[in-house]
């Protein structure tokens, strides 16, 4: 390009000479006329002066084209494709796909994820970003090995240099040319296996690889850059301009749907493009006509459509091991949400063969795996592929079983006193999952112990974190589901019932709450007798109740034989029965005038469930709080402040503001500092 700039200039320049010489024997044929002798000096003077001009304007313009020349070259040699208009989003991957190659060059990039996440579209766009800063741009597709080295010397040859019978040689060839050019891109896609590209990497130049992939176990030289789904926005955006409207109806729920997948965003916006269909309707469609809708229409750009791109997948995992398979089909049934891997043995029916299926699934990018979390995950197109695969059959069923099994026994259940906020971000965790197989039990109608317990544990934690609006449904499920497998007055249903009875007190349903709990003392005076400890805390319960609908005699009179009854500990530790029925006489001894007694017991209590849970526990804290506001009822407001604020600083911390034991914590607060002094 440099060369045919410097002899355009030694065109132009002659042509300008022609031009003065023109001027000047112009000027000698002045000499015939009677201003003959002003001619020579004349011309002479013109023809330097069109010379000059001439070659001031080409200098001039040359300088244009060197200076846009050098700050906009285009490849000179150049096969990549364009990426799809409607490429939206990775500005992330974009940035650290540079920040790579910034520090060495060349380098290799293993750009990897699932099928259909839209690794070379990524590839194409970071390309074509950068063809002004590069000599060579060449897209191979390396699915075999035999078509990476078939693709290397098809380079070779573009680069001006012979070949010979051995493409091997020929390849490594290519590869040590290209430390000759100023800058290169390759990208070989669609790589299988690291194998495939052994020996075959950029050693010299100033350049970079890009491999596509959907393994994921890149190591040595090759830096790994895992490529995740699309946000929802970016998603949203991408279905938009596929339209070509700014927000088309259905354009975000069916993103939702899709996952963040491009290729299955791409491939649903050429579906309705070609057949008038809109994204309300596809997404109707979808979960119905899901195999054929994944199959049709090949979007541009893309080489296979997406269930055939994860059916290549699923088979090549089938090759490596059948027990991968068959944790891919159990992890189809659960939530597309981080699972802990810990789950995995008593998933598998080997035990011990846990890391070997991870690394099958992983290295085939049919499961995400997080090493600091200890999770898996897989995405949620992926799961409605598979599930499809088995939809309405005895194999679902079986699935569904299965993972309500796995749920229901690894759902973390309450310590013997106090809740199980030490388990809570384990439950967390779990909640989506059990929540999924809760729902998959219902559509196929699986109702066994094992999915009552479940709902069970899954409730007691919602109620435990002050998420009462999604326990109570639940609660009336598991009582239901309980009463017609084992009956109504089986102590596993009056335990549901008794759950149910509190989420209504807590929720300030006394009336129901009161009834509901009488009903279920009667019932176990009846059939388990009066001294029983599941007769005790019914007792307890509807003193609580009783309380809170300010009948105190009553209240103190169940409360009473309720503590008297208990027995004050247990193996040696204060007995979490005894302590909640303590806390509720004393609350009735403040009411009833006897304040002094009832802050002995609640300020006994609270050391007993400091010493027992800490001081930082939800129940000791509930203690704290009742302790509180018995101080200021007897006038020791600067103590009972110091308290409060303690409390609800550990409360905030630990449940969260919108808890319902923070949001009380602080109201009491406010209206302590509100109060007049004296």
């Amino acid at each position: 390009m440099h060369e045919d700039l410097l002899k355009s200039i030694s065109r132009n320049t002659r042509i300008a000479v022609v031009m003065g010489l023109g001027a000047l024997a112009s000027g000698i044929a002045g000499l015939l006329n009677p201003w003959w002798f002003l001619s020579i000096p004349v011309s002479t003077i013109g023809a330097g002066l069109v010379t000059k001009g001439t070659l001031d304007q080409l200098e001039r313009r040359s300088r244009t084209k060197s200076s846009a020349a050098a700050s906009h070259p285009l490849a000179r040699i150049w096969n990549i494709p364009q990426p799809c208009r409607s490429f939206t989003g990775r500005e992330w991957d974009l940035k650290e796909i540079v920040k790579y190659y910034e520090d060495q060059s060349p380098c290799t990039i293993a750009i990897h994820g699932m099928g259909g996440v839209g690794k070379t579209q990524l590839t194409l766009r970071h390309a074509h970003l950068s063809r002004t800063e590069v000599e060579v741009g060449w897209f191979i597709n390396a699915a075999r090995r035999e078509y990476l080295i078939t693709g290397l010397t098809e380079l070779l040859a573009h680069l001006g240099v012979a070949s010979t019978d051995d493409g091997l040689d020929d390849a490594k060839t290519c590869l040590m040319h290209l430390g000759n050019v100023s800058g290169f891109i390759l990208v070989y896609d669609d790589v299988h296996d690291p194998t495939t590209v052994e020996d075959l990497l950029p050693t010299i130049g100033s350049g970079v690889a890009l491999i596509t992939s959907r393994h994921a176990d890149w190591r040595g030289s090759v830096q790994p850059h895992r490529v995740t789904p699309l946000d929802p926005a970016s998603s949203t955006e991408f279905l938009a301009r596929r339209a070509g409207q700014k927000d088309p109806p259905g354009a975000e729920q069916l993103a939702a749907q899709l996952g963040g997948l491009p290729l299955a965003l791409e491939q649903a916006a050429a579906y309705c493009d070609s057949t008038g269909v809109d994204y309300v309707a596809y997404l109707s469609q979808l979960t119905t006509r899901l195999e054929e809708l994944l199959k049709t229409k090949k979007p541009p750009n893309y080489p296979l459509p997406l269930f055939h791109t994860w059916s290549m997948s699923i088979k090549e995992a089938r090759g490596q091991s059948a027990d991968a398979v068959d944790l891919l089909y159990l992890l189809a049934h659960l939530a597309s949400a981080p699972l802990p891997i810990d789950l995995l043995p008593e998933a598998l029916r080997d035990p011990d063969s846990v890391d070997r299926v991870v690394s099958v699934l992983n290295d085939l990018s049919l499961i995400q795996t997080d090493h600091t979390s200890k999770t898996i995950q897989m995405h949620v197109m992926l799961q409605l592929v598979v599930t499809n695969e088995v939809s309405h059959s005895r194999r679902e069923t079986a699935l569904i079983k299965r993972t309500a099994t796995l749920l229901e026994a690894a759902f973390p259940q309450p310590r013997w006193v106090g809740s199980q906020t030490h388990e809570w971000e384990r439950c967390a965790k779990l909640r989506p999952h059990a929540e999924t197989v809760l729902e998959n039990c219902r559509r196929v109608n699986l109702r066994t112990r094992t999915v009552a317990n479940l709902i069970y544990w899954l409730a007691y934690y919602l109620d435990d974190i002050g998420n009462f609006d999604n326990a109570e449904p639940l609660h009336g499920e598991c009582i239901a589901l309980r009463t017609e497998l084992l009956g109504a007055e089986h102590p596993d249903t009056l335990n549901a019932l008794n759950n149910l009875a509190t989420v209504l007190r807590r929720t300030d349903r006394l009336e129901e709450a009161g009834e509901l709990h009488q009903r279920i003392l009667e019932v176990r005076q009846r059939t388990l007798g009066t001294q029983h400890p599941d007769t005790l805390v019914s007792m307890n319960n509807l003193g609580r109740v009783k309380f809170d609908l300010g009948d105190f005699d009553a209240a103190r009179a169940l409360l009473e034989q309720a503590v008297r009854d208990f027995p004050e500990s247990h193996h040696g530790e204060p007995h979490q029965n005894t302590l909640a029925a303590q806390t509720n006489l004393a609350l009735v001894l403040v009411q009833q005038g006897e304040v002094d007694r009832g802050l002995d017991i609640h300020q006994k209590v609270l050391a007993e469930k400091q010493a027992l849970l800490g001081g930082k526990d939800p129940d000791t804290l509930r203690s704290a709080y009742l302790t509180a506001c018995t101080l200021r009822t007897v006038g020791r407001a600067d103590e009972a402040r110091t308290l409060l604020s303690e409390t609800l600083a550990e409360q905030s911390r630990l449940l969260g503001i919108q808890h319902p034991d923070t949001v009380r914590t602080q109201s009491e607060l406010n209206s302590l500092d509100s109060a007049p002094a004296g």
